[in-house]
């Protein structure tokens, strides 16, 4: 074969393709696998980097109308329940759509669309560098759950199995101030001596069995013992008057003795 052969059989091999890969033809056509850096491909598509940082690259053309995504689908979904995800989704886009982001910036997010309409958006990555769990921004809201897979109580947003360290914690709280209020009913302390015989606990305050059984807020437990705190500073005032009360009638017994 001569060269002018060999270029008109190598120019309609392209053209070929094109036309294949434009008209959105599978490849390849006898339902094989594809291989990059490798000849002896493993699945549909396999990508043998070697030694080398390398990877895919989407890009898309800078549109706040243009993503870049990966796209998880399920192709029959009749199996699938009303309102679960059929279809995940990785999305590099600018619209902020679930991370509200302001226009001109990115943001990564895995969300997912429900058989039925609407989204679910578990994880998001917003161009500050904070990352949102659970966004309920065009999404259903959820909760986040660490070393369990289902909860007793779904009021809670975050439910751990396990322990949680850090170096401070802040909870938001009302405070107990309302105890110094002129009409606050403070107790008599015999009636707090009574009702301490009687349910073993303090009033206001739960007892142990409902706290082994269903823990406490911080927020809610931390107003009650500065309640309880403050309660105590009103009793301790009122017994350093009833001191100085006895005190000075003392020293008139003592007076009136000599």
């Amino acid at each position: 074969m001569n060269l002018k052969s060999i270029v008109v059989v190598m120019f309609l091999t392209v053209a070929a393709v094109t036309v294949c890969f434009a008209q959105g033809s599978t490849f390849p056509t006898n339902g094989g696998n594809v291989g990059i850096g490798t000849t002896s491909p493993s699945d549909l598509l396999h990508l043998n980097i070697g030694a080398n940082r390398k990877g895919i690259t989407l890009r898309s053309d800078g549109n706040n109308a243009a993503y870049a995504d990966i796209n998880f689908i399920v192709a029959n979904d009749a199996g699938i329940q009303q309102g679960t995800p059929v279809q995940w989704i990785i999305s590099h886009r600018k619209d902020g759509y679930f991370s509200d982001n302001p226009t001109g910036q990115t943001s990564l997010e895995f969300y997912g669309t429900k058989k039925g309409g609407g989204y679910i958006a578990p994880l998001v990555f917003k161009s500050d560098g904070n990352v949102i769990l659970v966004s309920s921004k065009s999404a259903a809201a959820a909760n986040v759950l660490i070393g369990k897979t289902t909860q007793q109580n779904a009021t809670y947003k975050l439910d751990v199995n396990g322990k949680i360290r850090a170096n401070e914690i802040t909870v938001n709280t009302t405070g107990a101030d309302f105890v110094f209020d002129p009409d606050y009913n403070l107790l008599p302390l015999s009636e707090v001596e009574a009702h301490i015989n009687t349910h073993r606990h303090l009033h206001d305050i739960p007892p142990a069995s409902d706290m082994q059984r269903d823990g406490v807020g911080l927020g809610d437990i931390s107003t009650k013992m500065l309640q309880k705190i403050e309660e105590l500073m009103l009793y301790t005032i009122e017994q350093q008057k009833q001191i100085h009360r006895l005190e000075k009638e003392i020293e008139n017994l003592k007076r009136d003795r000599q």
